[in-house]
């Protein structure tokens, strides 16, 4: 550990303004504001979110910050925990370079949480929101080095939110090293494999990734002291010190289009190839063969009976695809895991296993060039024609022509939460988003959100009614 390295990540974390960053991260930083604010919401109605509003009311009570799935208010690290439950109850939340994981859900329910307890500005809380993305970035990068076993995103979430939290409140350098330290220690141990064995609300440890950073930082700056984050270590120095210089959010994000295990998004892109080439419905499909790598396979759950397990499945997914045109939150939830026709179709689904593709995707991770996250599909109609897909592949992360616009956010945005908002509040919403830098105090954007998504209710009701 020495002294440059420890300086600069802390200044790092104390000394980010809004207006030094660059327009390319600041845009970036908006674009992921917007993405995990609808991911947030869109969980809200999940009812891991229910079960973790439930608690934090109960055991974690308060008037700090707004719990996104009933409005109600609990304390910050309520808030925290609540809400980064509901960023990934769907898994339609972000993915980050290095950290094989989701580092969104824990940055926007930190940032709002500190940013309602502090009374913080917009730009307040987009400045912290990137120091969260760029530490865990480099913390996971780490953490997946040292630890072979694959550690799920709570583990290095936690420091990231410990470094959100610090910058939001203000701690000095010592005390900023000691809260990114409490942070790694205390972190949870989050066995993601375990998880996609046998899938369940754990998941991803996105909640108490938020909630552990944010006591860690609360902690520190009481006084409370923490073994040295791993982040100081000489061997990791070079992946450290570019903090501040060199940002890996502007190509180091990818958002995601369905609502399900990134592993399963190259079969989709492949079965919706061959929709958008063929003419073909559920009934037609005698046959379906899915050839990927061997660790997507991990992803076995045929036929789901909660929301987890449908999320960890490539099968349901694809199935899914094929009857409705579009894998949301909806055709994932735990009310349409009856539904016979997706039944019948997994049943006609097989899985083949490539060690080409398996070659190909080593590195995908880390965005490394030579890599690819690809899969191919083969469908076999009752009318005879074999529809194949050749290799397609899901490009992970940015390379040269960006991948994402703001207008493709808003169509995601909309998709999203088309269910839960009128068109006329999805406008103000957004319009919300893209004007946060401007907010004086992110309360108020809070309680926007709180009203539009009554009002909508209130409407939708209506309508029912007459």
């Amino acid at each position: 550990m020495t002294a440059a390295t420890e300086a600069i990540l802390s200044s790092f974390i104390l000394e980010t303004e809004w207006e030094d960053l660059s327009a390319g991260v600041q845009e970036w930083a908006l674009m992921c504001f917007m993405d995990n604010l609808s991911a947030t919401v869109s969980g809200s109605t999940a009812r891991s979110t229910t079960i973790a509003e439930s608690m934090a009311l109960d055991l974690m009570p308060g008037d700090q910050a707004t719990l996104f799935a009933g409005g109600r208010k609990a304390s910050a690290l309520g808030a925290a925990f609540a809400n980064g439950v509901a960023a990934n109850a769907f898994d339609i939340d972000d993915c980050g370079q290095y950290t094989r994981g989701h580092p969104g859900a824990q940055v926007l329910p930190a940032a709002l949480a500190v940013g309602e307890k502090t009374g913080a500005s917009g730009r307040q809380v987009l400045a912290a929101s990137v120091v969260g993305y760029e530490v865990m970035f480099r913390a996971g990068r780490c953490l997946h080095h040292r630890d072979r076993s694959y550690r799920g995103c709570g583990a290095w979430g936690s420091v990231g939110c410990a470094a959100i939290a610090a910058t939001m409140l203000d701690l000095t350098p010592p005390q900023v090293v000691s809260a990114l330290g409490i942070a790694e220690y205390d972190s949870p141990a989050a066995p993601i494999l375990t998880a996609v064995e046998y899938p369940a609300m754990v998941k991803h440890a996105t909640g108490y990734g938020a909630m552990n950073g944010l006591m860690s930082a609360e902690l520190a700056a009481r006084g409370f002291t923490g073994t040295p984050t791993m982040l100081l270590d000489d061997e990791y120095e070079h992946w450290v010190r570019d903090l501040g210089r060199d940002y890996v959010l502007p190509h180091g994000m990818s958002w995601k289009e369905y609502a399900c295990c990134m592993w399963a998004h190259a079969p989709l892109l492949a079965v919706d190839k061959l929709r958008s080439e063929h003419e073909f419905s559920a009934p037609d499909v005698r046959r379906v063969v899915v050839t990927i790598y061997p660790d997507a396979l991990q992803l076995h759950v045929l036929h789901p009976d909660t929301t987890e397990e449908a999320q960890f499945s490539i099968a349901w997914p694809v199935a899914a695809l094929i009857v409705d045109g579009e894998v949301a939150t909806q055709q994932v939830a735990d009310e349409r895991l009856g539904d016979t026709r997706i039944h019948e179709l997994v049943d006609r689904i097989e899985f083949e296993s490539s060690d080409e593709m398996a070659q190909r995707y080593l590195g995908s991770d880390d965005g490394e060039a030579d890599s690819m996250d690809a899969a191919s599909v083969r469908i076999e109609l009752a009318d005879g024609r074999v529809l194949d897909s050749g290799l397609v592949e899901h490009i992970v992360y940015e390379r040269e022509a960006p991948l994402w616009t703001r207008a493709r956010m808003e169509r995601k945005t909309r998709w999203l939460l088309r269910h839960l908002f009128t068109v006329e509040a999805l406008d103000r919403l957004i319009d919300a988003v893209w004007s946060l830098d401007h907010v004086d105090d992110v309360r108020d954007f809070v309680a926007l959100v709180g009203r539009l998504r009554a009002m909508s209710s209130g409407e939708s009701a209506a309508r029912e009614t007459s």
